[in-house]
């Protein structure tokens, strides 16, 4: 600090020192700067953005040409494999999803685990002690710890002698598991299952936010696949809708969808003749029970061609309010409409059995 007594020491010198106190800049150490500069950056140019442009779609056009010869081939692949084991209703792409749904194994084999090999025998034990139906035990199970316990108060050589059955039965588990076929039916069911399940749900969660309706239908496309046909809607205004204006349901509609996906046309129609003939069925029992009860479980036969004849004369039975235009036996009905109104006419007692009188019968006669 300048000394005020010193020579040439003036009123301007004291009042810049007086200043530099009053503002607190007058320290020992250089003041920090309050205030960074950012980093210059090169803008790219028209060029720049043009050749980077045109080298990632050289890369994306390469990427996917390298794809198509990838996908080309497993499909080779597929083909040589369905012409040698090809059988049965086993297409090429049933060996193209075999190749694409390859289980994932290991590089590296682990080691055997003791503690593995010793919780799955105590486990297969305390489960072949359940009764039948009963929830099996698992690794995740609370018994799970009290054979933890048991394991931590064995010695190493209690342990090694408790497991040396066990391994071996483990290691030919292993083995088994890891030469065991993949099956990719299997894999299609379970992968069509959860994602189903995931797609419902947002839907349901869609609904509820925004009032949506959706209608939704899946089936298989092969024979083998196990999936049955799936259908969802978020309310029951989609069935409602489909029974007033086609008299038919949501699922209806998803059983002839997989006969068109699995066989054309000819699945549609090979799938109307089963409905039908599954209803002629169904009406000719409910038909004939009622005539084995009417006639006290006598009659082995019911024939409607010479129905009077053949019937009536031998049992004294007659129809009454047959809601047809024509006496026909159910076979030989062909619209759903007219087999609806038969079977509704017989479940309500509007058609009906009715054994004649004596003095009646006689008159028939």
């Amino acid at each position: 600090m300048p000394d005020s007594q010193a020579p040439g020491y003036g009123r301007l010198e004291a009042r810049r020192e007086a200043a530099a106190h009053r503002d607190g800049i007058a320290h020992e150490q250089p003041q920090e700067p309050s205030r960074k500069r950012s980093v210059r950056q090169n803008h790219k140019t028209p060029e720049d953005i043009a050749q980077e442009s045109q080298a990632r779609k050289k890369k994306t056009s390469k990427y996917l040409s390298d794809l198509k010869d990838a996908r080309a081939t497993v499909s080779d692949a597929a083909k040589g494999l369905f012409a040698k084991y090809g059988s049965g209703r086993r297409t090429e792409g049933f060996y193209e999803r075999e190749i694409l749904q390859t289980a994932r194994l290991g590089k590296t084999k682990r080691k055997l685990n003791s503690w593995n090999a010793y919780i799955r025998a105590r486990l297969k034990v305390l489960n072949d002690a359940l009764p039948f139906g009963a929830k099996k035990h698992t690794s995740t199970s609370p018994v799970a710890d009290d054979i933890r316990e048991e394991w931590n108060a064995m010695t190493p050589r209690e342990k090694a002698e408790a497991v040396e059955g066990p391994s071996v039965d483990l290691q030919e588990h292993k083995e088994t598991k890891a030469t065991t076929r993949h099956n990719s039916n299997i894999a299609v069911f379970h992968d069509s299952q959860t994602t189903l399940s995931g797609v419902h749900e947002d839907l349901r969660r869609l609904r509820a936010r925004t009032g949506m309706e959706v209608a939704l239908v899946a089936v298989r496309s092969e024979q083998d696949h196990l999936q049955e046909p799936s259908t969802f809607t978020t309310s029951g205004k989609m069935d409602e809708y489909l029974n007033l204006s086609y008299n038919t349901g949501i699922d209806e509609i998803a059983m002839r969808y997989e006969s068109y996906v699995l066989s054309g046309v000819h699945g549609i129609l090979r799938r109307r003749e089963d409905v039908l003939q599954d209803r002629q069925s169904k009406i000719t029992r409910i038909i004939f029970q009622k005539f084995r009860e009417i006639t006290g479980y006598k009659a082995k036969k019911l024939f409607y061609a010479g129905f009077g004849q053949r019937i009536t004369c031998k049992w004294g039975v007659v129809i009454v309010n047959w809601p047809l235009k024509q006496f026909l036996a159910p076979s030989k009905i062909r619209t759903m409409a007219e087999l609806d109104t038969l079977e509704e006419a017989w479940n309500n007692g509007t058609c009906r059995f009715r054994k004649l009188t004596p003095a009646k019968f006689e008159t028939w006669k």
